[in-house]
C-alpha cells in the first residue's frame, strides 16, 4: 500500500461504521473489566492525515496486528486489532498519551468492545493484514513513548506544520518510514544457562516480576541449547531486569541475560505462559518503581498471616526443602490482618532460592478460610536484628 500524497490527497468515501460488526466507535470498556484484543485510539490536536499504514508503522511492534479500521465521524477514532490480549495491553501500555508526530496527534487508547473487526475493502482507512497478497511488512524499529514519529517539518521548524484550511489539500507530512527514530532495545530477554529441566517458568516470574510487569514466559527446554524468552512490560523493565540480574545464581545455575532480536515473543505454543493480568505483577496499577533494590541476602516479606511465628515461617521453608533463615524480625508497622518483615539468609544464593520458590505462594493459616498469598522481595538492607 503506497505513502504517496496522491493516496493522502485523494478524496475519501464516507464510511459506514455498521459495516464494521455493528461496533460504536466511541464506546470502550473499562480498564477494569475484561482486557481485549482490540484497541480504540482517539486522535486529538491532528496536524497531520492519519492512515493505516501509520498506525500500523506504530503499533505493529507490539504484537501481529489483524486489522485496523479509521472513523471519521467526530474527529478520528481507530480500532486496531491485535492477535491476542496481551499484544493489545503492551500496546497500550506504551501508547497511551504518546504523540504521533511531534506535538501533536496526540493518542487517547481504551479497550473496545468487539471482539473482531470486519474489513471488506483495504484502502487508507481499512485494511485486514490476515491476507497474504496484501500484507503490509511490519515496522522493525520501535519509537519512543514521547514521540512516536520524531519527525521535523520539511520547513525546518521545530513545531508541526497544521493542515492547511484555505485549500482543497492536506499537506504532505513527514515521511514515517524514511525517518530513523530514537531506537529502544527490545523488552524480551534472552535467558541461557539454567537448569530448564528443574527450572520452572513461575520460578522466572518470581524473581523477574520485582523489576517490571511480565507479559509471558516461554521455555525451551528441548532445543539443541535450552533457553527461554521473557516479555516484559516495556524496554526499561528489560533493562533493570538484565542489569540486576546478570550472572545471579540459584539452584546450581547462572542467570546468563542478553536482550532478544524480536520485540515480542512470536512462538507462543510451546511452553508459553501467559503471566499479563498475574496478581504477582507488581505494577498493573502503578507505574512508580519505588522499591526495587539488587539481589541481597535479606529478603522482605508481606501480607503473611497474622501472628505468623518464626517457627511456622521455619516449617514453610523446610517443607518445600529450603534453607532457614538466619535472622528474622517482624516489621513495626505490621497491622492486625497481615504480617511482614525481614528474613537474612546466609548468603545471597540462598535467599535467592527461597524467593524464586516461594515468592507469590499460598499460605492456608486458620485466621480465615481463604489463602494467603505471600510476597516477597530484595531488601535494601545488608542485615537485620531481632
Amino acid at each position: 500500500m503506497s505513502m504517496g500524497s496522491e493516496l493522502l490527497g485523494t478524496k475519501r468515501k464516507r464510511m459506514d461504521p455498521d459495516s464494521f460488526s455493528d461496533l460504536n466507535p466511541v464506546t470502550s470498556t473499562s480498564d477494569s473489566e475484561n482486557i481485549g484484543n482490540i484497541l480504540l485510539f482517539t486522535i486529538s490536536d491532528i496536524k497531520y492525515p492519519i492512515t493505516v499504514d501509520i498506525l500500523h508503522k506504530i503499533t505493529s511492534s507490539y504484537g501481529n496486528v489483524l486489522r485496523i479500521v479509521i472513523f471519521r465521524e467526530n474527529g478520528i477514532q481507530a480500532m486496531v486489532e491485535f492477535d491476542s490480549s496481551t499484544s493489545a495491553m503492551h500496546a497500550k501500555q506504551q501508547l497511551n498519551g504518546a504523540c504521533i508526530y511531534r506535538e501533536c496527534c496526540v493518542l487517547d487508547i481504551s479497550y473496545a468492545k468487539p471482539k473482531k473487526l470486519n474489513v471488506s475493502v483495504n484502502n487508507s482507512d481499512t485494511w485486514d493484514y490476515t491476507i497474504p497478497d496484501v500484507m503490509v511488512s511490519a515496522a522493525s524499529e520501535l519509537f519512543s513513548k514521547v514521540t512516536l514519529l520524531d519527525a521535523t517539518p520539511e520547513n525546518g521548524t521545530s513545531e508541526c506544520r497544521p493542515i492547511a484550511v484555505n485549500n482543497n489539500h492536506n499537506p504532505t507530512p513527514p515521511n514515517p518510514f524514511a525517518i530513523r527514530p530514537k531506537k529502544i532495545g527490545s523488552s524480551v530477554i534472552n535467558v541461557n544457562d539454567l537448569d530448564f529441566k528443574n527450572i520452572t517458568s513461575d520460578q522466572l516470574f518470581n524473581i523477574f516480576c520485582l523489576y517490571g510487569n511480565v507479559l509471558g514466559i516461554s521455555i525451551f527446554s528441548e532445543a539443541k541449547i535450552p533457553y527461554a524468552l521473557i516479555q516484559m512490560q516495556n524496554s526499561s523493565s528489560a533493562e533493570t531486569a538484565i542489569n540486576h540480574l546478570t550472572n545471579l545464581t540459584f539452584f546450581n545455575s547462572r542467570l546468563t541475560l542478553s536482550r532478544s532480536k524480536h520485540n515480542h515473543i512470536v512462538d507462543k505454543t510451546r511452553n508459553y505462559k501467559d503471566y499479563s493480568t498475574h496478581g504477582g505483577n507488581r505494577y498493573l496499577y502503578s507505574s512508580t518503581y519505588s522499591f526495587i533494590f539488587p539481589p541481597s541476602s535479606v529478603l522482605f516479606f508481606h501480607n503473611c498471616p497474622p501472628g505468623f511465628t518464626r517457627e511456622e515461617m521455619g516449617n514453610f521453608l523446610a517443607q518445600k526443602k529450603l534453607s532457614k533463615p538466619i535472622e528474622f524480625t517482624f516489621s513495626k508497622s505490621c497491622g492486625p490482618k497481615v504480617s511482614k518483615g525481614y528474613l537474612q539468609f546466609a548468603t545471597v544464593k540462598k535467599a535467592c532460592e527461597v524467593l524464586v520458590t516461594c515468592n507469590n505462594e499460598r499460605i492456608k493459616h486458620s485466621s480465615r478460610e481463604s489463602h494467603y498469598r505471600i510476597f516477597l522481595s530484595f531488601s535494601k538492607f545488608k542485615f537485620v536484628h531481632d
